[in-house]
């Protein structure tokens, strides 16, 4: 009898993941990774312009997919597989990896030694050196 549920429930998950375009899930997390870093980099340097992460992650998503669907020449009818696509790696890199990065953040590095912390800082830079 469980069995019959876990097959009535893992059948339709395995074909909606395997339906899924890959490639363009993972190149695309890989390149709103690189855009959003260079961002923050040259924001540090001067920008007075502010546009929140989801949004210009969302927009390099679309405008991604829009691309990909012309180069391979896709059909009408593989856009849906691109929106499933672009959906799930939003809330896959949202949610899963963002997640599993904060856990492992959390666990392996206390709160004043995590790299960035103030206390981290103060200590290392104001502190005399002990004879």
């Amino acid at each position: 009898m469980q069995m019959k549920i876990l097959q009535q429930i893992g059948n339709p998950l395995v074909l909606y993941m395997s339906n899924l375009d890959w490639s363009y899930i993972l190149t695309f997390i890989i390149i709103a990774y690189a855009i959003n870093t260079l961002w923050k980099k040259q924001k540090k340097n001067n920008s007075k312009k502010k546009s929140r992460k989801r949004y210009r992650t969302a927009l390099i998503g679309i405008l991604y997919a829009i691309v990909l669907y012309f180069i391979r020449g896709y059909n009408f009818l593989k856009i849906e597989t691109l929106f499933q696509s672009f959906v799930f790696a939003i809330a896959f890199h949202k949610f899963i990896i963002e997640g599993i990065m904060q856990y492992i953040i959390k666990t392996f590095f206390p709160p004043n030694t995590r790299p960035g912390s103030k206390k981290n800082y103060y200590e290392r830079h104001h502190n005399p050196p002990r004879p």
